[in-house]
């Protein structure tokens, strides 16, 4: 009986584990408690460009900063839509997302969006859609990818998200997101506590 039963347990922790899978990678710690609120933000390679009637869209942006981190591994960030941030200055979602990646040590953000369109709020009406498939190469390169997309249900964008994580499910062991302080993930940049933690996502969580 006690065979039987240590038997039993070990498959349970393997059957639990495997289902699980993104479960068994690492949170990430942070290295300090506090934002540096005197972080210089300077975003480039914002690829924003004007079409007719529309407005402006923006594939991606990067940003760097502080050279003398302890972490230089590549973090792609994906969230809702791009906001206001371009070529030499920065908005709310960059600058609290950069810094809180500063807290953990980082210091090398490419963002990326579900869709195309700029926008400071969630919009309505028809709208680019990001093509994840051609992000291979970028997600190829990354370390992390970061699912900052926020919590927002809303029937469009869970199919984006859905569409999205079709091509995530090959990176599966480079995902992670943000959790709050009451257990619920990916939460946004904009509406996020810097006590926060970067956990492990499961793509299969949409």
């Amino acid at each position: 009986m006690l065979i039987v039963a240590l038997f039993t347990i070990l498959w349970y922790n393997f059957h639990n584990e495997v289902h699980n899978g993104a479960n068994i990678m690492k949170i990430i710690p942070k290295l300090v408690e506090k934002p540096r609120t005197n972080l210089k933000i300077e975003p480039f390679n914002a690829d924003q460009k004007e079409y007719t009637g529309k407005g402006m869209t923006r594939e991606s942006l990067c940003a760097k900063w502080d050279n003398s981190a302890n972490k230089q591994e590549k973090i792609v960030a994906i969230g809702i839509n791009p906001s206001t941030a371009h070529n030499g200055k920065s908005d709310t979602t960059i600058t609290k997302l950069c810094r809180f990646l500063d807290m953990h040590g980082f210091n090398n953000l490419s963002m990326l969006n579900l869709y195309e369109d700029v926008s400071s709020t969630q919009l309505k009406g028809e709208k680019i859609e990001t093509d994840f498939s051609t992000k291979r190469a970028i997600f190829n390169e990354a370390d992390i990818i970061l699912i900052v997309w926020g919590f927002d249900d809303k029937k469009d964008l869970k199919e984006l998200k859905v569409n999205a994580n079709e091509v995530l499910t090959d990176y599966s062991d480079k995902l992670y997101c943000i959790k709050n302080s009451n257990g619920k993930s990916p939460a946004h940049p904009s509406r996020m506590h810097y006590n926060w933690d970067i956990v492990p996502y499961v793509v299969n969580a949409v």
